[in-house]
């Protein structure tokens, strides 16, 4: 029974993103906005979190600072095809 109580505390996955989220955000305001790593960061997060629109403008603002970056292609890409989906379905 304590194990269950236990999960129930847990953070629920939406907190742990907004978390992420504010902390990825705090990097970025504390880098005047150019920091590649934390806008791709940020798009990942909102990816996660089902916004793809504003994922996909935080993963082309990551690339237009670091271009060769694989991952955030990678997740621009997938994040697309997802709203792509979405849009004609």
């Amino acid at each position: 029974m304590l194990r269950v109580i236990a999960i129930l505390h847990l953070p629920s996955p939406s907190s742990r993103y907004d978390n992420a989220l504010h902390a990825f955000q705090t990097s970025l305001n504390l880098s005047s906005g150019v920091s590649a790593s934390a806008l791709a960061g940020v798009g990942f997060t909102k990816h996660l979190l089902g916004d793809l629109d504003s994922a996909i403008e935080s993963y082309h603002r990551a690339l237009s600072l670091r271009p060769d970056d694989v991952f955030v292609t990678e997740m621009l890409r997938h994040a697309v095809e997802e709203a792509g989906e979405m849009y004609f379905s």
